[in-house]
């Protein structure tokens, strides 16, 4: 029971001792006092004003949100429809009371509107007072609420830094930090621990970060190994060019020594033969077998072009047959000369002699042939 009209007492004064009757007494004492107002959502009715008996100037509602909230207060009005009709809404002819933010000295009319619900106000702070004027002839309410997020705990041995809807905790010790946002009176996102000792979450997400950690060597190792394969293959392959490059070159070595010896075929005593080739005719001079064997005769007029020479053959060694010889002529060109010509063996002189080589000068117009030695090719 809040209210009692019995016998002589007055509306709204009871008090809770028991006079053995029904406890009731015609004057009773009260004291106003501030209504603080800490729910999230909330209503102040102009009736609880007026028989309240207080002094509203005295006794403002006081609407405390969290700390980092604001507050922001709905009117409505029931006398807008009227408001609306007669067209009295200049200058705030209904005055219900008015707002006061004392920390940053701002006051606030609360004025009748023409709308049945209308937002007044919003607060800068999380501590708003509201006064209101007794009047028994209007009828309205304010409603009330929190708005935002309040600011968060951070951890022991935590901190955190608040932008608007935006929050980071971190930890004094470590670097750790965490970042929420605000989303209506909640904030989103998950805060850890700054404790030494790690809890099972904080366990998992190290787990997962050596995983990650771990992964990323592999990833760098395989790069690395991969790289040293390919460097390591490309220099077998250069060492492996060079050595058969080298090959080469040592078989066409060998190959040209081959042919210099196989070119000893040719005697070591024999004279070039100048001839005359445009008419056909063939001189050659005979090669010395022994003392008694007459000196050849060498034409004077026509130069004599020394072809060849080569060791004698060992007589202590038997001789192959050398028919299947290829005999080159080493002779440097001469000016004018545009072929030199390699014989095998078999080939004859117009006269019948075995020929190893010859080769024609276009500068003299003569054919020359290298003789074997002995009548031999």
């Amino acid at each position: 029971m809040d209210t009692s009209e019995l016998g002589r007492m007055e509306s709204g004064r009871c008090i809770p001792a028991d006079r053995g009757h029904f406890g009731f007494s015609p004057h009773s004492g009260i004291s106003c006092q501030k209504n603080i107002l800490r729910n999230e959502l909330g209503i102040i009715s102009s009736h609880a004003v007026t028989t309240s008996g207080c002094d509203a100037l005295k006794s403002p509602w006081i609407i405390q949100a969290k700390a980092g909230q604001t507050a922001e207060i709905v009117l409505l009005d029931f006398k807008a429809l009227y408001r609306q009709k007669t067209h009295s809404l200049a200058i705030c002819s209904d005055m219900y009371g008015f707002i006061v933010e004392r920390t940053l000295n701002i006051n606030e009319t609360i004025c009748g509107q023409n709308t049945r619900e209308t937002t007044i106000y919003r607060s800068k702070t999380n501590n708003v007072e509201v006064y209101l004027t007794k009047t028994m002839s209007d009828n309205f309410l304010l409603k009330y609420k929190a708005a935002g997020c309040s600011d968060p705990e951070p951890p022991e041995q935590g901190w955190y830094k608040r932008n608007g809807n935006e929050a980071v905790i971190g930890c004094d010790s470590n670097d750790k930090e965490w970042r929420l946002t605000c989303s209506g009176t909640t904030w989103e996102g998950g805060i850890g621990t700054c404790s030494l000792m790690p809890l099972p979450g904080d366990e998992e997400k190290a787990t997962n970060r050596i995983s990650i950690d771990f992964s990323t060597i592999v990833i760098v190792a395989g790069i690395i190994g991969g790289t040293i394969v390919l460097a390591v293959a490309v220099i077998v392959c250069g060492v492996v060019y060079i050595q058969k490059y080298k090959s080469r070159q040592e078989k066409k070595v060998n190959a040209g020594n081959h042919d210099q010896r196989s070119n000893q075929c040719i005697p070591e005593q024999y004279h070039p033969v100048s001839s005359n080739f445009a008419e056909g005719q063939d001189d050659y001079l005979e090669p010395k077998s022994d003392n008694n064997t007459p000196n050849p005769t060498i034409k004077q007029e026509e130069p004599l072009i020394h072809i060849w020479e080569t060791p004698l053959p060992d007589p202590t060694k038997p001789q192959t047959d050398q028919s299947s010889r290829t005999c080159t002529i080493h002779r440097t060109m001469q000016p004018g000369e545009k072929h030199l010509r390699t014989l095998t063996g078999g080939e004859m002189t117009s006269s019948g002699k075995p020929v190893v080589g010859s080769y024609y000068s276009p500068q003299t117009g003569h054919k020359y042939y290298v003789l074997g030695r002995d009548g031999q090719k």
